[in-house]
């Protein structure tokens, strides 16, 4: 998903009634293309290269301009030129323009922490013979508890569904379609945390395989 654009980035909020607030935000710039098996964003020091437009929107409403919890919509447009994915190109693939629509969840109650997002996704294969359309729908959900007021657990769980038929998901043989992962974080400090993850993870060029991650997290300074 290019979730990764560079250009200009605006936002405001309206207040609502009581403590209500509604959050808005829209950003336009330069989209990422395809190069090899990944999305590669605009390079600053190539400011000639073949990115094309990127345009951006969330909606975000918070019942307590105060609070964390929110749940809100979100909109992406990106047209995505190939550039390096030899494969793709020998088959005729110029670029895709690709329109996303999500919804998502941010809420906290007591010591849970719930986040989610799921998202339709409609893609245009611009080819030079004649164009194709494919749709696929991405989503997640992740749930946190906290143990003590330093140890928390969480899990998450990933799914992509029309992963087989999606000529644009073949273009990312590598990336993760399905993950069920558990994890322990602990506060080292105030700006300082220390967790461990594990998870089974499926992709379409490596079908099923397990990770564990060791990782430490800062905020400096």
């Amino acid at each position: 998903m290019p979730t990764h654009s560079t250009g200009l980035l605006f936002e405001t909020a309206h207040k609502l009634e009581d403590t209500a607030d509604l959050h808005l935000a829209i950003s336009a710039g330069a989209a990422p293309t395809i190069d090899n098996d990944e999305l590669k964003p605009f390079d600053l020091l190539d400011p000639g290269s073949s990115n094309r437009a990127a345009i951006d929107m969330r909606l975000a409403y918070l019942p307590d301009q105060l609070d964390e919890n929110q749940i809100g919509l979100s909109l992406n447009w990106s047209e995505l030129e190939v550039d390096g994915n030899h494969d793709a190109e020998q088959q005729g693939l110029r670029r895709v323009e690709q329109l996303s629509v999500g919804v998502y969840l941010d809420w906290r109650r007591q010591a849970w922490r719930f986040l989610s997002s799921v998202a339709a996704v409609v893609n245009r294969m611009k080819r030079q013979a004649d164009n194709q359309t494919d749709s696929f729908v991405s989503g997640y959900f992740q749930a946190e508890y906290e143990l003590r007021h330093d140890w928390t657990v969480f899990g998450r769980l990933e799914q992509t569904n029309n992963t087989g038929s999606s000529d644009y998901l073949e273009l990312f043989p590598h990336s993760v379609t399905d993950r069920q992962m558990l994890g322990l974080r602990f506060d080292l400090a105030r700006q300082h945390a220390l967790s461990l993850e594990v998870s089974r993870a499926e992709t379409p060029a490596d079908g099923d395989f397990e990770q564990y991650l060791l990782q430490w997290s800062a905020v400096f300074p």
